[in-house]
Parts: structure tokens; C-alpha cells; sequence
């Protein structure tokens, strides 16, 4: 009985890894609570309790895994193509674009026609890019001063923004969340 009891329990937690870690992956994609992935958002603890009774069961879950399959299933055949993965993640490149141009232009657009020219773009962040890669300030940038430039804004870990509190999108500007959505 003891062995049955164990056997049991080790094909249960099979299969629990092999069925709901897939499910959790596919429903809430990498990051974290509120992190942008794969799939979309992921879920808060309130959109996965369907039935708000501060339970989540396998079911719920389930559920909110297979309606993120569907919504990438545009053509309802059970499987999701590479065509459906493409236009899905258009689809986001555009929604993230928009909200970007959205934010340049609170911040840019001086005469408010809904455009930018390249006076309002244009700003001296790159002069003082320039000017920072420049170490030896002979008006060049060499190999080695590009490089090392490189390699600063690497273990900043932003490729160059700042994350310093400036305001703005990426530390510059009016205040802003920069691209990333909750958080």
C-alpha cells in the first residue's frame, strides 16, 4: 500500500509539471506578475480566480491558458501557425510603437500639429553622447572610445539610457514610464 501511495503521488506530480508548468508558461509568459511576455500580461491573482472566491483551481487556470491560446488561434483550426505567431507580434510592435510616438509627442511636438520635424527632435543628446564616447576630446571617436563606450552602457544594462531619476522616458524628458507596461 505504502509503495502504491507513492507511486501514486509521482505520477500526480508528473503530471502536474508536465501539464500545468506548460499551462503557466503559456498563460503568463516570462517576466513576472504584470510582466509583458509571449503571450501577453500576465495575469493577476484576480483575472485567474474567474469565480472571485480567492481560490485559483486547476480549471481557471486551464481556462485562461486555453482563451490565450484562442485569441491566438485567429482562424480557429487548433493549432497556431507561424503566420498567427507573426501578425500577433505585429500587431504588439505596432501597439508599442504607437504608445512610444504617443509619448514623443507630449513630450517633442512644440507646435502641437501631431508631427515632429528635426528641430523638435533634435535635442544635444547627441552631442553629449558624442562628447562622452570622446574620452581624449580630440572631436573623434575611435575604435577603443567606441568600445569602451560599448562596454558602459552594457554594465549599466540600458545600452546607454538613463535610469537616473531625470524624468521622462528613459530618463529624459517630462515624466514617463519608458516601454515596459506594469513595471
Amino acid at each position: 500500500m505504502f509503495k502504491t501511495d507513492w507511486t501514486v503521488r509521482i505520477a500526480a506530480g508528473g503530471f502536474a509539471i508536465a501539464v500545468l508548468l506548460p499551462a503557466v508558461a503559456m498563460a503568463q509568459g516570462p517576466g513576472g506578475p504584470g510582466k509583458r511576455g509571449a503571450f501577453g500580461d500576465r495575469p493577476s491573482f484576480e483575472t485567474l480566480d474567474a469565480d472571485g472566491d480567492g481560490q485559483i483551481t486547476v480549471a481557471e487556470f486551464k481556462a485562461l491558458a486555453q482563451a490565450r491560446f484562442d485569441a491566438l488561434d485567429t482562424d480557429g483550426n487548433g493549432v497556431i501557425s507561424e503566420e498567427e505567431m507573426i501578425a500577433r507580434a505585429a500587431e504588439k510592435a505596432a501597439e508599442k510603437a504607437a504608445r512610444r510616438f504617443a509619448r514623443l509627442l507630449e513630450w517633442r511636438d512644440a507646435d502641437g500639429d501631431g508631427a515632429l520635424s528635426a528641430v523638435e527632435l533634435a535635442d544635444g543628446r547627441g552631442e553629449k553622447l558624442f562628447a562622452r564616447a570622446d574620452r581624449n576630446r580630440d572631436g573623434v571617436i575611435s575604435a577603443e572610445e567606441y568600445a569602451a563606450a560599448m562596454e558602459k552602457a552594457a554594465q549599466r544594462g540600458n545600452h546607454g539610457r538613463r535610469g537616473d531619476g531625470r524624468g521622462g522616458p528613459r530618463g529624459h524628458g517630462p515624466a514617463g514610464d519608458g516601454d515596459r507596461q506594469g513595471g
